[in-house]
């Protein structure tokens, strides 16, 4: 911020270690790396620049995309929620039986199941019906990439289940 300096400095490991159960993958298996992760607690400075840097070593770093934008918590994500992709390659079988591929891009999805309180359910319809045709960061977990989905949603279905609390689905894909 002009006034106030640096107001927010924050690091993240971008490395992901999951697969790495023993000491043969730690020294032979190949680096992985996040492909998503998310920064929820920038303080709201109007006048602040926003400046991310990404460090790879020797490597070559780069970034898809950073999307800032107002947070908006709609419901807890709950298990049962749902990620995978969809492939846009196309694979097809020549009249010998051999394959042909030609390599695409994909698209991350989610179903995510939610509790949302019930006293809030006008609200949550508002905030994803104004969102139907822009793009926009969804988390289930900010931990856990594979529910960062940066896209639409193609639906949302609420049912309004007790005085307190209702559940929610929303179905979210990505942009490739």
């Amino acid at each position: 911020d002009p006034i106030d300096g640096i107001v927010y400095s924050e690091t993240k490991a971008l490395q992901d270690n999951t697969l790495i159960g023993d000491w043969y993958s730690y020294f032979y298996d190949p680096i992985s790396a996040k492909a998503e992760v998310a920064f929820l607690d920038l303080p709201n400075y109007g006048t602040a620049d926003v400046r991310v840097m990404v460090d790879a070593g020797a490597s070559t770093a780069s970034i898809g995309a950073a999307v800032l934008g107002r947070q908006r918590i709609i419901g807890i994500t709950n298990y049962g929620t749902g990620v995978g992709i969809t492939d846009y390659s196309r694979k097809s079988r020549d009249d010998f039986g051999n394959f042909v591929i030609v390599p695409r891009g994909f698209a991350k999805r989610a179903d995510y199941d939610l509790t949302v309180e019930s006293a809030q359910i006008g609200m949550t319809q508002r905030v994803l019906a104004n969102l139907l045709t822009t793009p926009a960061v969804y988390i289930g977990d900010a931990d856990r990439e594979e529910t960062i989905v940066y896209g639409f949603f193609k639906e949302f279905n609420i049912v309004i289940s007790t005085p307190s609390i209702s559940s929610c689905t929303i179905n979210v894909e990505g942009l490739t």
